[in-house]
């Protein structure tokens, strides 16, 4: 039973790998094609203004909630304020990479025109 899984694995890998490789291989088929990078779009002033008003409120949270909380003095208690420490900070992770990550999006424009019909598709 173990040997047909890492049979199965195997050519698992094998599969990735060679998915790899034929994609490089379709990359470089395209050479003669100009390649050129998305640009990054800057952060705008409101854009800062939001993320520093999100930090405050999240850290306003967290101390009213660590504060509150019942430590278990005498008996053990759970800590509940963790979990929605650690899941708003995520959401603050993923703001601060929205604001200050964004790159342009070159279909975009294009996607536009199909969907208004003002360009017909080849």
């Amino acid at each position: 039973m173990f040997r047909y899984f890492e049979h199965d694995f195997l050519k698992f890998v094998i599969w990735i790998a060679g998915f790899g490789i034929w994609n490089f291989f379709e990359l470089s088929l395209h050479a003669n094609q100009r390649i050129t990078m998305t640009k990054r779009i800057p952060a705008t002033g409101s854009q800062k203004m939001f993320v520093l008003i999100h930090l405050v409120v999240y850290a306003i949270a967290c101390v009213i909630m660590w504060t509150t909380y019942d430590k278990g003095a005498t008996h053990w208690a759970y800590p509940w304020p963790a979990w929605i420490t650690a899941a708003w900070g995520l959401g603050f992770l993923g703001h601060l990479c929205i604001a200050f990550r964004s790159y342009e999006d070159k279909g975009l424009n294009v996607y536009k025109q199909h969907d208004q019909g003002i360009v017909t598709p080849q």
